[in-house]
């Protein structure tokens, strides 16, 4: 525990003196004149450095051997987590003044002379500066700053986890759908056997245009119109071409990847699958900040790592290749809808569809779900206020003609931490089917591709758009 005071740094102008003047024989004091009086200073206590780690309990699933050895799969909650926390005090300059009234000894003669100053006391204003400190609590509980969360660590984690699990358990229950091979496959084959001399064409001319030409684009950063005007002088030539790279061809090597992982896998006891998000959390400052306030932002990165270990029978109806080879008449006809792959972008529907009603023919099975968080927040005390003293004496004489006008501005120019708590977090949960949910992907863009497809798809009611800014 540490302690500081709440008012410290106090420089005060020194104070005008009584003051004896001599007038017509007789003796007039003035004063003295303080400058103002500074704030009461509290003693205040805070706590440099917190830590705090919790774990789980002992587990109580039994004998891992024995479990082991029985074959079965047995997974359980777990938690550790440590929090580190490190506090700060925060300085704030401060200022006060006072201009106390002068003493003017105006000579009234006998007309017609007129009134004129006999003695003229000089202005002076007295100035009081402080400065006022505090940690976190003090200037958020205490001063009432208002909190400005620029992010979160609980923004985007449910779409994460719900996107994560959803994914695993498609994987685990999807595998080979017939049905939809058999539906989407028929065209691509078609189109394959049609345009066999064609093929080494596309790969080639796609790898070549697209990836380099495209790719370079958004990289650099290209919006909309700009990605469009750079594209305009090769979409004709391949923007076709690579709707049919991506959705005729890539569908049959996709087909035989996963024949091939049936056949190699064929016969297997165990087999795992895994899902992973992850969450890049960052907030660069806005303009425009309010002159007074506490920021928090989060910096760092969350993994969501859903995990299901499935034990199958090394053959029949629970074997790994029955529970693959499955025909599911609701995932076909969502992938039948025209253009259900893009609205699969940003809402994992076909996964949803699959994973809820899909059947699981494993003997056993098991799902968790691991959330890793390496995050750092970070809290600001930002005061940037301007203050203007202003003084006007409203007071005119022979001594002073015009009235007095002082005028002073205080700028503060504050920016610290006030507080940094290091999160490094981990949680394991379990779930199954009923936990799912359908949910926001993280990130609808994941890759260049996806942005190349949906400059393709709205080329031409673009293509008008971007001619009537022209």
């Amino acid at each position: 525990m540490a302690t500081f005071q709440s008012i410290t740094d106090i420089q005060q102008d020194p104070a005008i003196p009584l003051t004896t003047f001599t007038l017509d024989g007789a003796s007039v004091q003035r004063g003295p004149y303080l400058p103002a009086s500074a704030p009461f200073s509290s003693t205040l206590s805070y706590e440099p450095i917190v830590e705090h780690v919790e774990k789980s309990p002992v587990n109580s699933n039994g004998n891992w051997e024995e479990i082991r050895k029985r074959g079965s799969i047995v997974m359980s909650p777990y938690y550790h987590r440590r929090t580190l926390t490190r506090n700060y005090v925060v300085g704030v300059p401060e200022i006060s003044w006072v201009n106390p009234n002068p003493f003017a000894w105006i000579v009234a003669p006998l007309p017609p002379t007129p009134p004129y100053c006999g003695i003229k006391e000089p202005w002076k204003s007295l100035f009081t500066r402080w400065t006022e400190q505090g940690d976190s609590r003090y200037w958020s509980s205490d001063k009432l700053v208002y909190i400005n969360a620029l992010n979160s660590m609980e923004d985007g984690l449910g779409e994460a986890v719900a996107t994560s699990q959803t994914s695993v358990m498609a994987a685990f229950k999807g595998g080979f759908d017939a049905l939809t091979q058999a539906a989407e496959s028929r065209e691509a084959l078609s189109y394959f056997e049609a345009k066999t001399d064609e093929a080494r064409d596309v790969f080639s001319k796609l790898q070549g245009s697209a990836n380099n030409e495209t790719r370079s684009a958004v990289k650099q950063g290209f919006n909309a119109r700009q990605l469009m005007n750079h594209a305009d002088r090769h979409t004709r030539a391949w923007g076709r071409k690579w709707m049919e790279y991506r959705y005729a061809i890539m569908p049959l090597v996709y087909a035989y990847k996963d024949v091939k992982d049936l056949y190699e896998n064929a016969g297997r006891t165990y087999k795992t699958f895994k899902s992973k998000e992850r969450l890049d959390l960052s907030a660069d400052l806005p303009s425009g900040l309010p002159i007074q306030q506490i920021i928090q932002r989060s910096s760092g990165t969350i993994d969501v790592t859903s995990t299901i270990v499935a034990g199958y029978a090394p053959s029949g109806l629970n074997s790994f290749v029955a529970s693959q080879l499955q025909s599911n008449i609701f995932a076909t006809a969502w992938e039948l809808v025209p253009l259900s792959f893009v609205i699969d972008w940003f809402v994992n529907v076909g996964d949803y569809i699959v994973a809820k009603t899909s059947p699981g023919l494993a003997l056993q099975m098991q799902g968790c779900t691991a959330i890793r968080k390496r995050v750092l927040l970070e809290e600001y005390l930002h005061d940037f206020r301007v203050t203007n003293l202003s003084f006007n004496s409203g007071l005119t004489n022979a001594c002073y003609p015009s009235p007095v006008v002082r005028t002073h501005t205080h700028t503060r120019s504050v920016m610290s931490h006030l507080k940094t708590v290091e999160f490094d977090h981990y949680d394991r949960v379990l779930f199954n089917t009923q936990d799912l949910s359908l949910s926001l992907q993280n990130d609808p863009f994941g890759n260049w591709r996806r942005l190349v497809d949906g400059a393709v798809l709205s080329y031409s009611p673009l293509k008008k758009l971007l001619r009537s800014f022209k």
